[in-house]
């Protein structure tokens, strides 16, 4: 897959409109050499003149509690990664160490690579909600590397919403 000026451009304006007005701070992990790392972090801050603090993806596998505190620190406004980093970050910290976050800066939380999961999202909202966590910051998002990274999601402002598919009655196209 050969890819464009034009086409990252296009993608990173199109995630900046997904993120609507998500401020100033992007906290991520996701290495450099996967396209949310790269586009959905770097690329995509530049464009929109976001300050970003990057850490090591291992610092995170190996101690979560450093990406909370580094959005609490640096008041994040935006972050993001695939549905295991939440539960992860669940499972490895404690009610004490989740109180002294301030995660209250938060507008966008991108959750992707993998299915979005209602209780997964659940679980850390209601785990980190101590900390200033809003329920409402979550955005599932779908991409791939081929469209250099955002493909879809729902609007900057609208709730998530959580709906089961039928596969029999979409084949059917119901």
């Amino acid at each position: 897959v050969m890819l464009t000026h034009r086409n990252l451009r296009s993608n990173v304006e199109t995630y900046g409109r997904y993120l609507g007005d998500a401020g100033d701070t992007t906290v991520m992990w996701l290495p450099l050499y996967h396209d949310m790392g790269l586009i959905g972090g770097i690329l995509s801050s530049a464009h929109a003149g976001r300050h970003c603090v990057f850490m090591d993806s291992m610092s995170f596998l190996r101690r979560p509690l450093r990406w909370l505190d580094a959005m609490s620190r640096h008041g994040a406004t935006m972050t993001g990664g695939p549905s295991f980093a939440f539960d992860l970050a669940v499972r490895k910290t404690t009610p004490p160490q989740r109180a002294a976050l301030d995660l209250s800066t938060l507008r966008a939380v991108c959750v992707g690579a993998e299915p979005t999961r209602p209780e997964t999202l659940r679980r850390f909202a209601d785990a980190f909600a101590c900390a200033g966590l809003r329920a409402d910051v979550f955005r599932p998002c779908y991409g791939l590397a081929e469209t250099a990274l955002f493909v879809c999601g729902g609007a900057a402002d609208a709730p998530i919403r959580f709906e089961r598919i039928d596969r029999e009655q979409a084949q059917l196209g119901r």
